[in-house]
């Protein structure tokens, strides 16, 4: 849940190659459909658990998207790490 709320605050460009510096344009511009996908994974088992429903057969579909998720963070890193690279040093991305 930290790493997609962190990937909300990553900065893009505008399409004229300038930065965006309003925090509102950059979490709008980086809100996607998996911010709320990660919300319902986070805080599904809590609701089930919560109606009294503690079948494990629900609370593994719950989690297993969320390993898809490990596989996938190595691919997110990359494209952030991409996009500062191609237009910093490595020592202003420190």
């Amino acid at each position: 849940m930290i790493d997609r709320f962190l990937d909300l605050l990553v900065g893009y460009a505008n399409p004229d190659g300038t930065m965006e510096h309003r925090l509102y344009m950059v979490i709008w511009n980086n809100l996607t459909s998996k911010v709320f996908i990660e919300m319902m994974i986070s805080f599904g088992p809590m609701y089930l658990i919560y109606n009294g429903i503690r079948n494990t057969m629900y609370y593994s579909f719950f989690k297993l998207p969320r390993y898809g998720r490990i596989v996938e963070m190595q691919n997110q890193i990359g494209e952030i790490l991409e996009f500062y690279g191609s237009s910093k040093t490595v020592f202003e991305i420190k």
